[in-house]
């Protein structure tokens, strides 16, 4: 389980990219370490086709996965997702467990954009629970 502390959080469509994106960062800055977690806006046949019709995480550190989020955990200042293992695998972490630097204000946005992000998803979390 890998512990990041945040400090900064972004939630939000960016248009450009036809994602609705969640980014997580221990600072605002191009050295960040963290995690997004994104998702398709409109979704095409190539996307079904290529099983990326569903969430998808993206490592600070380089790695993307599909899927693969077990379990997430939102409660309060702290934030735990657990991981497939095909998941942990690709992206070298068997899970993160982020304290929330952030503000009630933030962490209700961030919690409101967890179940859009989740909702009606392929592999959606087995658990989702969403107290801000």
């Amino acid at each position: 389980m890998q512990h990041i502390e945040i400090h900064a959080c972004s939630v939000g469509p960016l248009e450009d990219l036809n994602a609705f994106v969640i980014a997580l960062y221990d600072r605002p800055d191009e050295s960040a370490v963290g995690l997004e977690i994104q998702k398709s806006i409109e979704l095409d046949e190539q996307d079904s086709a290529m099983g990326m019709d569903t969430y998808c995480l993206v490592s600070s550190h380089g790695p993307t996965f599909y899927g693969g989020v077990e379990s997430c955990v939102l409660r309060n200042e702290r934030l735990t997702l657990k991981l497939s293992a095909e998941a942990a695998s690709v992206l070298e972490v068997g899970g993160y467990e982020f304290h929330l630097m952030l503000g009630p204000k933030e962490r209700q946005l961030l919690a409101l954009g967890l179940a859009e992000l989740f909702h009606g998803m392929p592999q959606e979390p087995g658990e989702l629970i969403l107290e801000a």
